[in-house]
């Protein structure tokens, strides 16, 4: 059952990743945080009913399918967010590691310090990053202002806590 449980999660994951890839590769830049929520509420949606259909496989009517079931399914839903915040997250939002990429890319002939601050200077950073907030519909643009939107984010959460913090361990 325990083995179960964790191959039926992981096979979940390999198959979410792998949607995720192919819908990735097609998407605008400004829309990359609406496609992780929808990416990750349809591999929500579909890890259930793949680890469904393998528990009325191996298990059938036994006592523990439900049990077995909603474990496996919690279980992906930590390894998928954990995939999205450690992995998808730190190559999406690191530079250090963008850079690298880059460099990696061009190995034959390498990058001067030109043509790395052509890709990452400091306006390029912060229009994208800008994009990326305004097509999660985190801020909206007014004239030259950007306004912050006020609706609950999944994504200010980090914010939130680290005021909570703040206030408690500061004051």
């Amino acid at each position: 059952m325990d083995f179960l449980i964790i191959f039926s999660a992981f096979l979940a994951l390999f198959a979410y990743i792998a949607i995720q890839i192919i819908v990735f590769r097609n998407i605008d830049r400004a829309r990359v945080i609406r496609a992780i929520i929808s990416s990750l509420v349809l591999g929500m949606f579909s890890a259930g009913i793949l680890i469904w259909i393998i528990f009325k496989i191996y298990l059938g009517q036994s006592q523990f399918f439900y049990f077995g079931w909603i474990v496996a399914l919690g279980l992906f839903i930590l390894l998928a967010v954990s995939y999205i915040l450690g992995f998808f997250g730190m190559m999406a939002a690191s530079l250090r590691v963008r850079i690298l990429g880059e460099i990696y890319k061009s190995q034959e002939r390498g990058m001067d310090h030109d043509e790395i601050l052509k890709k990452y200077n400091k306006k390029l950073i912060v229009d994208e990053r800008l994009l990326r907030l305004i097509g999660a519909g985190e801020v909206r643009k007014d004239g030259d202002k950007y306004i912050l939107e006020n609706r609950f984010s999944v994504f200010r959460m980090h914010h939130n806590l680290y005021v909570l913090f703040k206030k408690m361990y500061c004051n």
